[in-house]
């Protein structure tokens, strides 16, 4: 397949997920505006800015990085990965020790979101490399399973009176279902082994 016919295969895949996202996105709102009060709307919020503004730290740019580098070698992308998920280990950390919060419904709300912090890593760099190989199909097919799944188990959860929790437990049951599928489709491109040095990294983080 050429280049121009894995660009428009993936414009159409993508603007599909996009819809499909967006319609969903819809319909639970609509279903959830029935069953959970504004208050959990407006604390699950306020998670999701703090947890938005973590992850513009956990890649750090250096999947920009990996897609723009023609040539990136297998010990380089698993220095990479490991410092990924050091990266996500440390957020995660950050956030548990952080005593900036006065309700502690919103403590308990933000910990457990953060528990991505400790997952998606895992899955992050097979996704940029999905993206590389311009397989943007995959990756929407990833996305849309997970998205899907996550509205599943959301009405259930409000259904059975979890209250926001289940805006959480969605959040990560989106987390862990992308992750395993986006590991499951990259480890046919790369396989990261237990190894890392400091030197793969450098022209990276620059």
């Amino acid at each position: 397949m050429s280049l121009r016919d894995k660009t428009i295969k993936g414009v159409k895949w993508t603007t599909f997920g996009s819809l499909f996202n967006a319609v969903l996105q819809i319909v639970q709102l609509a279903i959830l505006a029935r069953i959970l009060s504004p208050a959990d709307f407006g604390l699950m919020a306020i998670v999701m800015v703090i947890i938005g503004f973590s992850n513009m730290f956990i890649d750090m740019g250096i999947s920009n990085a990996i897609i723009y580098k023609q040539k990136v070698t297998e010990n380089q992308l698993t220095s990479l990965y490991w410092l990924n998920i050091f990266v996500g280990l440390m957020l995660f950390l950050i956030i548990l020790v952080a005593e900036f919060y006065d309700t502690p419904q919103l403590t308990r709300l933000t910990i457990l979101v953060s528990t991505t912090f400790l997952i998606q890593p895992f899955g992050q760099q097979f996704m940029i490399l999905l993206q590389k190989e311009l397989q943007f199909d995959k990756i929407t097919k990833v996305q849309i399973s997970a998205r899907f799944c996550s509205f599943i188990a959301i009405i259930l959860f409000a259904v059975f009176d979890f209250g926001v929790l289940s805006l959480t437990y969605g959040v990560i049951i989106y987390s862990i279902i992308s992750t395993l599928l986006f590991i499951y489709n990259g480890v046919k491109i790369y396989k990261p082994s237990i190894y890392f040095r400091r030197s793969d990294l450098n022209e990276f983080l620059s």
